[in-house]
């Protein structure tokens, strides 16, 4: 969206790391989580978003590791943990918008304004409330995994931002009182803007 990007190397030493916030743990009720992912490469495990799942109340955003290019949802909420595969695989050197949103316990996958996959599974609808910072780029459990391609746009809500086929905006997002953490990677200077 617009003429830049965060670019992110596929080095473990290339990440973005937001504090975390109380307005980051989303607790049990819906959430959106979203953002515009170009890809250089695949058959790894790229982080996209990381608020250290393997603990309670953890979320994390990662591709599948095969060549198909699934991306995996794992939800490690208070009570409970599951891990969720989107149906359909990205290709690389493509800009795709993906959405995660969780309303009244179901998760569902968007990609590209389009429903893709969703589960009632119990353990997606688990207490996302982590402590942890929140790593974009970087699984910070495992020290690795890091992303080889831009990230733009990502937005998380406290609501389900989502809830049908939509088109996904092609401009610069906007901030509103639903959204807990907005990065623009619009900057020439190399730099981000957190909101």
């Amino acid at each position: 969206v617009g003429s830049s990007a965060i670019k992110f190397d596929g080095n473990n030493g290339n990440y973005l790391k937001v504090a975390n916030d109380a307005s980051l743990r989303l607790g049990k009720g819906d959430f959106c989580i979203e953002f515009w992912l170009y890809l250089n490469s695949h058959s790894q495990h790229h982080t996209i978003y990381d608020m250290n799942y393997t603990s309670a109340g953890g979320v994390l955003i990662q591709m599948d590791g095969s060549s198909n290019n699934y991306i995996r949802v794992w939800v490690n909420g208070t009570g409970g943990a599951g891990a969720y595969q989107m149906n359909t695989g990205l290709s690389i050197n493509t800009w795709n918008h993906l959405a995660f949103v969780r309303e009244g316990g179901l998760l569902k996958s968007y990609l590209n304004g389009t429903l893709d996959a969703s589960t009632s599974d119990q353990s997606m609808a688990g207490n996302v409330n982590a402590t942890q910072d929140v790593y974009m780029g970087y699984d910070s459990t495992s020290q690795g995994f890091p992303l080889d391609g831009y990230l733009d746009e990502l937005r998380v809500s406290n609501f389900a931002r989502y809830t049908s086929a939509f088109t996904p905006s092609r401009t610069k997002f906007v901030k509103d009182n639903q959204t807990v953490l907005l990065i623009h990677g619009d900057q020439a200077n190399n730099s981000v803007t957190f909101t």
